[in-house]
């Protein structure tokens, strides 16, 4: 059962993705974090990226917040913004 309803939300949840171009336009800054660094010898290079602030802010603390700051966020709803800290509501 479990793994049908996994098939399932899998297949719907790739079908209400947008394509990259319509997400994202040429010269559009995104702010995102370096997970890991790879260097490959067919590949050159390989870097892991996150756009998710969860993983962006997860060195941020509340007590670390302060006025003017600038912060990364997605938007949940029309009014609720997702700062990626567990501890801010």
């Amino acid at each position: 059962m479990f793994s049908v309803l996994k098939k399932y939300k899998m297949k719907f949840a790739l079908q209400d993705v947008a394509d990259l171009p319509t997400l994202f336009k040429i010269g559009m800054m995104v702010p995102c974090k370096i997970l890991s660094v790879e260097n490959t010898k067919q590949s050159g290079v390989k870097v892991k990226l996150s756009i998710n602030p969860e993983d962006i802010n997860k060195d941020l603390s509340p007590e670390g917040l302060h006025n003017g700051m600038v912060c990364i966020l997605s938007v949940h709803l029309i009014y609720l913004l997702n700062l990626g800290l567990k501890t801010i509501i």
